[in-house]
């Protein structure tokens, strides 16, 4: 390992590192704390220049992963299938009672989805909270627009 300008400073940040990703928190810029522990330290001299991150990341075998990720891939046949299958599910009805409603949120106490991590570690994180606004949205075959207040 090369020898740093700042050597108090790099450890105590992987310290910080090691501790937050042992308790599945996800990290993004450890630059920022670098920054605070440098001032609490009274070091008015590091500045964190811009490849201070890229060394220290290169120096502890970092590397940026994602978190969880839902594996969302839908086979074309599994879309074939269904269209035919829907063609037949609407016979009978009318355009006007044909509707499609699909809901969506936002999850506003969401942490991110990735974080730097080990690069031969697993990449885990805690539990997400799940408060979120919900929206519900339904359109008619017929192009109207229902509205679920």
């Amino acid at each position: 390992m090369r020898k740093t300008a700042n050597k108090e400073i790099n450890e105590i940040v992987w310290q910080w590192f090691v501790d937050a990703r042992s308790r599945n928190l996800p990290i993004s810029e450890p630059i920022l704390q670098a920054k605070d522990i440098a001032e609490k330290l009274g070091k008015t001299d590091f500045h964190a220049p811009n490849g201070w991150l890229e060394s220290f990341r290169k120096r502890h075998g970092i590397s940026f992963k994602a978190v969880c990720s839902e594996a969302g891939n839908v086979s074309d046949e599994t879309v074939n299938t269904w269209l035919k299958n829907t063609k037949k599910l609407i016979e009978g009805y009318e355009p006007q009672n044909i509707a499609n409603a699909d809901k969506s949120g936002i999850f506003f106490r969401g942490l991110p989805t990735k974080s730097l991590c080990i690069k031969k570690a697993k990449c885990t994180g805690g539990k997400q909270s799940k408060e979120h606004l919900a929206i519900l949205f339904c359109a008619l075959m017929t192009g109207e627009i229902e509205k679920f207040w």
